[in-house]
This record gives structure tokens, C-alpha cells and sequence, in this order.
């Protein structure tokens, strides 16, 4: 505006009135921002401050129409001059939003000089007959600028109510989802405590029992414990993604024996039920790759137990390709894709697009005849996707369905040694027998893990608390320490931390922690604390042997205290 009223009204004084509306204008910016942003200091000396900055600001900007009206000509000048003061109050109804003394500190002095000209013309006597015009034109601005200042401010302050409205339900629906997510992160914990017992008596049962009715019977309580811990599983992996929490690891692991063990496992219990499961070609296999066994064999389970769940006599059938190349994943110089194939009766397009919802069985005919939460399928889809691959499905009723996993795998760098592979793939008893410290404040953990390790010959001591252990390690030799994590007083971290600072005959002795939660924020703690490996409840009792064989190994990673999961 300056330069235009230099080059064209040529008028070079007006620099002088930038430079001293500048100057006011710096002050107005400080002690503005100072009473806007800060809603206690809006009393005393800084209101009085912040006001009178703006009314000053304001002063000097309309001041310029006065030069305008008395140097450019009277009628010129004074159109000039009411534009630029109508201009000026229209800005204030956006810059004065939200505060009432801000608008009317700012506009009270462009509308003294709308007012003010034209009266100033008329008592100097040179008028043109047409100020009362302009007064009253300048009368209906000030009240229409009023006005409008108004109706913006209400709806400025509605869109802030609603805002702080959505931002009350969004915190209160964050909480809602953190305390499920804490609610279902104790239930499973407690759960998993009778969980072990239940599996752990029914098996010990099995192998005990003469008559072929009550083995039955006690596979029909282990049946059901796995089936529980498979649904306690499905909830707590729900709600970590829900949550936020859900993550996958990268680990070195060899594919053949996961898939072959899978395929044993299935194919078992297929045949159970008058049915098969048929690994048709497994192309690429073995081989070494980085991923996440886990979640892999997580997908894959919930993938052959629903092919078995819904399949016809034919059975299902099964394929594992691992293609090797840049081109064959986005994310990995391994592609590894998955056809699950059933014979049962198929899924319509309706279903098809809510077979992948939480809680959803797509028809009530099934929740009814199969059970189960809905959870497996949606858990699966959202593993693989967090593995950056995809979980896809090719069906039509009466033609059965094929599910397709695809997932991108690194290079292995390491062979793993044959010793831990074997340990993983099967409950091998002990090579020797073992004295095994067993920590834990719930009686019913001490019975289960007991029961556990009697097979293999063990020698096992049971205490209650991080307290006995302490006076138990001062005094005797063990082979390994079973600790549980969660116990009042000290708990097992605390446990595995004063063992490992303390000299006498367990200062090296192998840890394996007994754990309800598997998670890497726990992995991390168990490694920082000196523990060998973990275990997870309900206790498999194959992991658990898996777990105390890599433990007492001369490993030297064993020994550097890397834990290992089972």
C-alpha cells in the first residue's frame, strides 16, 4: 500500500508513517499475543497493555486516511480513505475472533474515523452537501461490521465447543480402549495360571490312567484347555491391536521344520475326525529366512484349523512356495506364499465381505456348529499386513474356498544349530536330570510345573516368594532357576537381578522366566535382567523342555544371559 501511494499518489512522506506504524504495530504483536494466548494473564496491567496496544495500532493505520482526505483532494482523498478504513474493519472480523474487548478496542478507532472526516469537513465549512450521506453510511458499517463480528464469533465459538467435544469423546474413547485393553491384560494373566494346571493334570492323566474311558476323559480336559487357550490367545492379541501394541519381530529360522511340523500336527488331528490334510508341494523347502515364526505359524494355524473346520470328506489341501529373487516381494529377497485349500461350502459375496470383522462369523448357522470368537481370520489378515505382506481369500458357494498368504521374508545369515532346532520341534525329554528351582506365589504354577517336569527325572524345589529362593541359592547348587515375573515383594526381574549381583554357587546359574504376557517390551526386561530364556502360560510342556535345554547348553549366548522364547 505504501509503495503504490509513493509511485502513484507520489507521495514519499508516507515511509514516515510505516516506519511509526510498525513501531506500534511490533508492540501491539507482543502484548496481543501475550492476552490471547494466555487466558490468566488476562487482568490487570497486561489486559490494560494488551488493549491499549491495540487501540494504539489501530490509531496509527487510520491515521493514514487523514493524510489522504487533507492531501489528495477532498473527494479523492476521502474515497481513498473510507476504503482503506472499510478494509480495515472488515480484517478485524477475522483477526478479533473469540474476543469481544479485542474487536471493539481495534474497530473503535476506525469507526472515530469514519465518523470523524466528514464532520471534520462539515465544521471547517467545505463541505459538498454530501457528509451526512457518508456519516450515516459510516454509521451502518460500524453496526453491520458489529454485526457480522457477532454472528462469526458464534460460530467460531460453536466450532470450539464441538472441537473440545470431539477431542473429550476421542480422549475418553482412548481410555475406554486402554482399560479393556488393561482389563482383558489381567483376566488373561489370571486365566493362564489355571489354564497350566488344567493342561498339565489332563496330560499327566493321559499317561497315567489304565482305563481307556477315563484317558478319554482326560483328553477331553486337555482338548478343552487348548481350545480355551486358543480363544484367551485370540483376545489378547485383539486387544494389543487394538490397543496399538501388536508387534512382529525379525529372527533368523528355518521354514522346513515349522511348515513340516504344522502338517504333522494337522494331519493328526484331521484324522481324528474322519478327515485329511495334504501338503501337496512344499517348493523351496527347506531353507533359511528372517521373519517371525511365530506370527507365521500363528496365520497358519488359524488358516488349516478353520480348513479342517469346514472342510467336506475330500479334506484339505496344502502349498507352500518360497521364491527367491528381488522381484518376488516388496520388502524381502524371499516371497513366501500359501495355498489352503477346503472342500466345504464355500462363502458368498455377502460373507466374503465380512469374513476379515472382528467378532463376525458371517452367519449365526456357524457361530452355532463351530464356535470360536470370529477373531482368527481378522488376526491373521492384520499379522500378515504388519508383516507387509497380505492375507486373501477365492471362494464360491458350493466349491469350497482357498485362502492365499503372502508374505515377504529376508535372508538368513546363520544357520541355527541343530541342537535348538530339535528342541523346538519336538518334547524330547532332558538329556540329564536337572535340579530345578522353582519360584512362584501361586500354588497351583508350583503343582503345574512340578507335574511337568517329573518325566524327565527332575529334582524340583518350590518356594513361594523371591525371598526363599534368595535363602535357597545362598545354601544349595541348582541347575536352573524357573521364575514367574509377576509375584508381590520382589518379583522375578528382581529376582534375576539380585542372583546375578550376588557371589555363591547359582551367581551363573541359567534363568528361564515363567511368563502370562509375551511381549518384546518383556523380552527386553528379561535380557536386561540376566535371564536365559521365558516361558509363556498356559505352559506347553514341549516349550518348556525346549526352553530348559537351550538354558543349561554351553551356548555362548546362552551363557551371556540372550533370552530365548519357547
Amino acid at each position: 500500500m505504501a509503495s503504490a501511494m509513493h509511485l502513484g499518489l507520489k507521495w514519499p512522506a508516507v515511509w514516515l508513517w510505516v516506519m511509526a506504524y510498525a513501531a506500534v504495530q511490533l508492540a501491539e504483536w507482543v502484548w496481543l499475543n501475550v492476552y490471547l494466548r494466555a487466558p490468566g494473564s488476562r487482568s490487570g496491567a497486561r489486559s490494560v497493555l494488551a488493549l491499549a496496544a491495540v487501540v494504539a495500532s489501530s490509531f496509527a493505520f487510520g491515521s493514514i486516511s487523514v493524510a489522504l482526505t487533507f492531501t489528495q483532494g477532498h473527494h479523492g482523498g476521502q474515497v481513498c480513505a473510507v476504503l482503506l478504513l472499510c478494509g480495515a474493519m472488515t480484517n478485524m472480523l477475522i483477526q478479533a475472533r473469540g474476543s469481544r474487548a479485542v474487536f471493539l478496542a481495534s474497530s473503535l478507532p476506525y469507526a472515530i474515523y469514519l465518523l470523524g472526516l466528514p464532520v471534520a469537513g462539515i465544521v471547517a465549512g467545505g463541505g459538498q452537501g454530501t457528509e451526512p450521506v457518508v456519516i450515516f453510511g459510516a454509521l451502518l458499517l460500524v453496526g453491520y461490521t458489529y454485526t457480522a463480528w457477532l454472528a462469526h464469533d458464534r460460530t467460531h465459538r460453536a466450532e470450539a465447543r464441538a472441537r473440545a467435544e470431539l477431542e473429550a469423546r476421542r480422549r475418553e474413547a482412548e481410555a475406554a480402549v486402554a482399560a479393556k485393553s488393561q482389563f482383558v491384560a489381567m483376566v488373561s494373566h489370571e486365566l493362564r495360571t489355571p489354564l497350566s494346571g488344567v493342561l498339565a493334570a489332563g496330560e499327566a492323566l493321559q499317561g497315567r490312567l489304565e482305563k481307556a474311558a477315563n484317558r478319554e476323559a482326560a483328553a477331553v480336559l486337555v482338548d478343552a484347555g487348548r481350545f480355551m487357550t486358543t480363544l484367551l490367545n485370540d483376545l489378547l492379541d485383539f486387544a494389543k491391536l487394538d490397543a496399538g501394541k501388536m508387534t512382529t519381530e525379525v529372527v533368523e529360522f528355518d521354514l522346513g521344520p515349522l511348515i513340516w511340523t504344522l502338517q504333522r500336527h494337522w494331519s493328526a488331528v484331521a484324522a481324528a475326525e474322519g478327515k485329511s490334510v495334504q501338503l501337496v508341494s512344499a517348493s523351496g523347502l527347506p531353507i533359511l529366512a528372517a521373519g517371525d515364526p511365530t506370527r507365521i505359524r500363528q496365520i497358519l494355524n488359524n488358516l488349516l484349523s478353520n480348513a479342517v473346520k469346514f472342510t467336506g470328506p475330500t479334506g484339505v489341501s496344502w502349498t507352500v512356495d518360497v521364491a527367491t529373487g528381488p522381484s518376488c516381494a516388496t520388502l524381502g529377497s524371499l516371497g513366501l506364499t500359501v495355498r489352503v485349500t477346503d472342500t466345504g461350502p464355500g462363502i458368498s459375496s455377502e460373507q466374503l465381505g465380512r469374513l476379515f470383522t472382528a467378532f463376525d462369523q458371517t452367519s449365526e448357522t456357524v457361530a452355532r456348529t463351530h464356535g470360536g470368537t470370529g477373531l482368527g481370520l481378522a488376526l491373521s489378515r492384520e499379522l500378515a499386513r504388519r508383516m507387509g505382506g497380505e492375507l486373501s481369500v477365492e471362494s464360491q458357494p458350493g466349491q469350497g474356498s482357498t485362502f492365499l498368504l503372502h508374505l515377504p521374508l529376508g535372508p538368513a545369515e546363520v544357520r541355527p544349530t541343530a541342537k535348538a532346532a530339535d528342541a523346538k520341534d519336538g518334547c524330547s525329554p532332558l538329556s540329564r536330570s536337572l535340579r530345578v528351582l522353582v519360584v512362584d506365589d501361586h500354588p497351583i504354577n508350583r503343582r503345574t510345573l512340578g507335574l511337568l517336569l517329573e518325566p524327565s527325572g527332575a529334582e524340583v524345589t518350590a518356594v513361594e516368594s523371591s525371598a526363599e529362593a534368595l535363602e535357597r541359592l545362598g545354601s544349595e547348587s541348582f541347575d536352573v532357576v524357573l521364575t514367574d515375573l509377576n509375584m508381590p515383594g520382589m518379583n522375578g526381574l528382581a529376582l534375576a537381578r539380585a542372583i546375578r549381583a550376588r557371589a555363591g554357587p547359582n551367581a551363573g546359574a541359567p534363568i528361564v522366566a515363567v511368563t502370562g504376557a509375551d511381549s518384546a517390551e518383556e523380552r527386553a526386561a528379561c535380557s536386561a535382567a540376566g535371564m536365559n530364556g521365558y516361558v509363556t502360560k498356559p505352559i506347553d510342556v514341549a516349550a518348556l523342555y525346549a526352553a530348559l535345554a537351550e538354558a543349561v547348553s554351553p551356548d555362548p549366548e546362552a551363557e551371556a544371559g540372550a533370552p530365548r522364547a519357547a
